[in-house]
């Protein structure tokens, strides 16, 4: 996997990927926050690479309960090879 894109808002990050692009720890100052990254994917593993991000966003929601969460995922094809997703979460103190 290719990353060609990521950038945080109002967020520290802390060693959140390795080189294979598999999100291990978020940590953030303050709230709210928007973490956002595009990917570049082969079409071919596209089934492997949407489960990582799942069970991301499973473990991100129950380790922050007590947040609101706001989660996209969209996935575009480029081609029939190659594809894009991005990847979005937007938190905000729960009221």
């Amino acid at each position: 996997m290719f990353i060609i894109h990521i950038y945080p808002v109002k967020l520290e990050l802390i060693k959140f990927m390795n080189n294979h692009g598999k999100v291990y720890n978020l940590a953030y100052d303050k709230l709210p926050f928007t973490y956002e990254a595009i990917y570049i994917i082969f079409a071919s593993t596209i089934k492997e690479e949407f489960e990582i991000y799942e069970k991301f966003v499973n473990d991100f929601v129950k380790k922050n309960n007590n947040q609101s969460l706001s989660i996209d995922f969209n996935i575009k094809n480029i081609d029939e090879d190659i594809a894009y997703i991005i990847f979005s979460i937007t938190m905000n103190n729960k009221k």
